[in-house]
């Protein structure tokens, strides 16, 4: 079987958008604000969860069920940090 590859447009697209994610959490992080270092862990958060999320399904379409597995509860976790995080800043 041989491995799925993505065309290029699409896979330029998708690591643009993950790395935007990296450079707002460092902007935020790095920033003279104290409070906006909450916001760039949550940036941080929201990566890991696209990022596994893509893994995950470039994992299924190689046939790599247990990566794929996972990669999905590594993505679960994030997932429930990034939402204790964004409930912890809104209460």
């Amino acid at each position: 079987m041989e491995p799925y590859e993505m065309n290029k447009p699409l896979k330029i697209a998708i690591n643009v958008f993950l790395l935007s994610f990296i450079i707002a959490a460092w902007i935020m992080m790095f920033d003279d604000q104290p409070q906006n270092d909450s916001f760039g862990w949550m940036s941080l958060m929201a990566f890991w969860v696209f990022k596994g999320i893509y893994d995950a399904v470039m994992s299924l379409k190689n046939g790599r069920k247990k990566t794929a597995l996972l990669d999905l509860l590594l993505t679960f976790v994030a997932l429930g940090v990034l939402i204790w995080g964004i409930m912890r800043y809104f209460n």
